[in-house]
């Protein structure tokens, strides 16, 4: 190390000239007069508190968390729970492993006497304080489990756990009964006190013997912290126990009264805490301060001239200390050449700035509301980027928010099984005859941090819904909402605008975001997009009889009844009238056929593969396809979709397997619902595998029989060929398992 000393003889600084991999922690051995410097991976030994160059030095293959001394022995807790004992040889100048001392999961460790070292084991658990003798390459001594009436808390991060203990030797016969009654049990000067935290917000402490015969010990809580412990320190005289808190809060604790402990709150956050006589010294990371009178009202504050402070400990009447550009500084603490002067120290009371300086505490506060005017600024700023962000991530949104179509062709269905979905049309569109009602539904997940994104935060929150065919826009809502975790909404759409053989609805989520330069000039983006496209199987229109809801307001009929009406009227005694949309010209019926599996009936009874379906339906739906007359070729059913009827009956000539036959005279619904069906029973073919056979081989003979009827009646009419269209769709299609 490179040294040089201040003015006075008794401050001494220290540069480390070894290359430490990270801050260092400082360890002080008294018998011997041995420091340690340490981090996770390097142990620098150094004799006689001459801090110029270490005698050992020990780079680790594992990683430190604690260590303990007694004469030459060192051990050293890893991450794993594990203890390391090492050997300490001042001739070679090395440190050398003498084996694993303990391999359990130990959390903590202390020397409790000499030769004796205590630690605190976590397992199956439940916590234990062990004890080890550290000369017998810690040999196991004995175990004592820890006992409390709630449970203590599970498994934490080692740097969760403080133990501290101190001998009953030379405390009073008064401290003496008291500690008898507090913990109903024999306690005598031999025994030692215990005080730990499991995780450095609730204190217990608990009496223990170094003895071979004790295997148990209650602990008695002593206080719960309102915020993370930074350190316990007990003094000795009159046991009491100082707790620090990392907020910069002393609690003091008297075994007389723990219900109405000593609070005091200091002028910085405390890292780390010793007790120096009735002072604590005590540091933020940044500067080290001394509190004196702390058991007093009138407290004192005076700061060391040191900076940084990484780790420091107290020997006689020195500090010695780290600081995190790897300095280590010695100087006496009673000295006042250690302490900053007065006029630089950085503390000030609150009464002399109140006081005195009002108009200076009024532009800190203005200027904090200035800060805090930026802070949201820069927050809704992130929020817009994010926004931004979203626009190009699906994959993200399509984790945070879920989204469902439904079908209803009865308004009273929809509103009674969405009782909270949000009508978007006018109120008499829900009652007009031959519509439709489409239910979407929107929400987000339990867990996301996109609540801002996905509220009017950021801006302007709509949800945009258009419904379309394949060649143009039906009907387009857009809705402000204010935030989307779980919303409904129905609308209603007349039959005569649908197609029923494919329809597509477009959900589309924006927020307004302004522009750049001038914050009037808004844009939207998209934060997130669907598209669901409902096939015929959706516009089903079962032959239920329903109670439907009327609405008492007339509607007024359409333009094309009125002028049939109107003609009718005027010249219905000349001529005839017909709708041509009720009474449609005679076309041709096709055929489609979908493969039944073997246990088809099965299939059928299914409830899970009518999901899409509305709940009202779904009854209707098993009780028509697992009727016996059904599934014995003995009826057909029928389904209207539309202006169109499609007949489905199971064709079943007892030679060749059973098929599902569908007839319509409409061609896209009928493959639309020969592809609904086949999803319904694929399920069945999901353990296809090599050697199962699923096509006859007679499947083949039919199509070479096909083929030379298509090439023989090529050159004569369509009328031809229609028989041989419908032996294909059966005879090849209707056994193929799709």
């Amino acid at each position: 190390m490179d040294i040089s000393y201040e003015n006075t003889p008794t401050k001494q600084c220290f540069k480390c000239n070894e290359e430490a991999l990270v801050n260092l922690n400082i360890f002080y051995y008294a018998p011997t007069n041995t420091i340690i410097l340490w981090n996770q991976f390097q142990i620098f030994i150094y004799e006689n508190l001459n801090l110029e160059n270490p005698v050992i030095k020990f780079n680790s293959r594992y990683e430190i968390i604690d260590i303990m001394i007694w004469d030459i022995y060192l051990a050293c807790v890893d991450t794993c729970g594990n203890i390391q004992l090492l050997s300490i040889n001042t001739v070679s100048k090395s440190l050398s492993s003498v084996g694993r001392g303990a391999s359990d999961y130990m959390v903590a460790l202390s020397l409790i006497k000499n030769n004796m070292a205590l630690c605190l084991k976590y397992n199956s658990n439940s916590y234990f304080l062990c004890l080890h003798q550290v000369a017998k390459y810690f040999e196991f001594e004995n175990q004592v489990q820890l006992l409390y009436s709630d449970a203590l808390p599970s498994l934490q991060t080692p740097d969760k756990y403080i133990i501290v203990h101190e001998s009953l030797q030379f405390i009073t016969d008064d401290h003496l009964e008291i500690l008898k009654n507090m913990f109903k049990t024999n306690v005598d000067k031999n025994h030692k006190l215990v005080v730990l935290s499991f995780d450095k917000l609730d204190v217990y402490s608990c009496i223990i013997t170094c003895e071979k015969f004790q295997y148990e010990a209650k602990l008695v809580k002593l206080y719960s912290c309102p915020s993370e412990i930074s350190n316990i320190n007990i003094i000795e005289q009159d046991m009491h126990i100082v707790v620090t808190l990392a907020i910069g809060t002393v609690i003091i604790l008297s075994w007389s009264d723990l219900k109405t402990p000593k609070i005091v709150h200091l002028n910085i956050a405390i890292h780390k805490s010793l007790v120096y006589k009735d002072s604590i010294i005590y540091t933020d990371g940044k500067s080290l301060w001394r509190a004196d009178n702390i058991m007093s009202q009138d407290i004192k504050f005076k700061q060391f001239f040191v900076k940084q402070v990484k780790d420091f400990i107290i020997v006689g009447n020195q500090i010695i200390c780290t600081t995190f550009t790897n300095l280590i500084y010695t100087f006496p603490i009673d000295s006042p050449e250690s302490y900053l002067k007065h006029e630089s120290i950085e503390y000030c009371p609150a009464e002399r700035l109140l006081n005195n300086n009002s108009d200076y505490v009024k532009k800190i506060l203005d200027e904090v509301n200035k800060n805090d005017v930026i802070a949201k600024k820069l927050i809704k700023e992130r929020d817009y980027i994010t926004a931004l962000s979203l626009s190009n991530r699906q994959d993200v949104m399509d984790s945070v928010i879920n989204h469902k179509v439904i079908v209803y062709d009865n308004y009273d269905d929809a509103i009674t099984e969405n009782k909270k979905a949000i009508l978007t049309s006018n109120f008499s569109e829900y009652f007009e005859e031959e519509s439709f009602f489409f239910l979407v539904k929107i929400s987000t997940t339990t867990e996301h941090k996109l609540g801002n994104i996905l509220s009017n935060a950021i801006g302007d929150l709509r949800i945009h819904i258009t419904l379309s065919t394949s060649t143009k826009v039906i009907k387009t809502i857009s809705i402000k909402v204010s935030e989307i975790k779980k919303l409904s909404f129905l609308i209603p759409l007349k039959s005569k605008l649908i197609d029923f053989t494919e329809m597509n609805v477009n959900i589309k989520i924006m927020s307004t975001i302004p522009g750049a330069l001038d914050a009037k000039q808004k844009t939207f983006t998209i934060l997130y997009r669907k598209h669901v496209t409902l096939h015929s199987e959706h516009f089903i229109k079962f032959n239920l009889i329903l109670n439907r809801q009327q609405c008492l307001k007339r509607f007024e009929d359409p333009l094309s009844k009125l002028i049939l009406q109107t003609s009718i009227n005027n010249f219905g005694h000349l001529f005839e009238f017909e709708d041509s949309l009720k009474h449609r010209p005679s076309t041709k019926e096709w055929q489609l056929y979908v493969r039944l599996p073997d246990k088809y009936q099965e299939v059928f009874k299914n409830k899970e593969t009518t999901k899409h379906l509305t709940s009202k339906k779904v009854t209707y739906f098993l009780q028509q396809f697992t009727s016996e007359e059904f599934l014995q070729s003995k009826s057909n059913l029928i389904f209207s979709i539309g202006n169109e009827k499609v007949k489905i009956e199971i064709y079943n000539d007892s030679f060749s397997s059973p098929l599902l036959k569908l007839s319509s005279g409409n061609i896209k619904i009928l493959s639309s619902m020969r592809n609904f069906l086949s999803d319904l029973i694929y399920c069945v073919f999901t353990n296809f595998a090599p050697g199962n056979e699923f096509i006859n081989m007679s499947s083949y003979a039919a199509i070479e029989n096909l083929q030379k009827a298509v090439r023989a009646g090529i050159s004569g009419s369509s009328e031809d060929l229609e028989p041989l269209i419908e032996q294909f769709e059966r005879n090849v299609i209707g056994v193929l398992p799709i």
